[in-house]
């Protein structure tokens, strides 16, 4: 966690692909908890890109706008 761009990373959320040892422990029948997935070193986990948002909600307001424009 000594990484910034990692830490900013993880708090603006999204998906991430996890490579790492898998394991489960669950005493109890159905034996359906305690699932764990361990990274082996940063380069496990993957981050998936960010769609633009800003510019998706922006584009979209735009269209909006002229389609109010025409429209009127």
């Amino acid at each position: 966690l000594a990484d910034p761009g990692f830490v900013e990373r993880v708090r603006r959320g999204g998906p991430i692909e996890v490579t790492g040892i898998a394991g489960q422990a669950d005493d109890d029948p159905p034996y359906d908890a305690g699932y764990r997935l361990a990274p082996r070193e940063p380069e496990d986990l993957a981050f998936v890109p960010l769609p633009p948002v800003r510019e998706i909600l922006l584009g979209a307001l735009i269209l909006l706008v002229a389609a109010a424009i025409v429209l009127l």
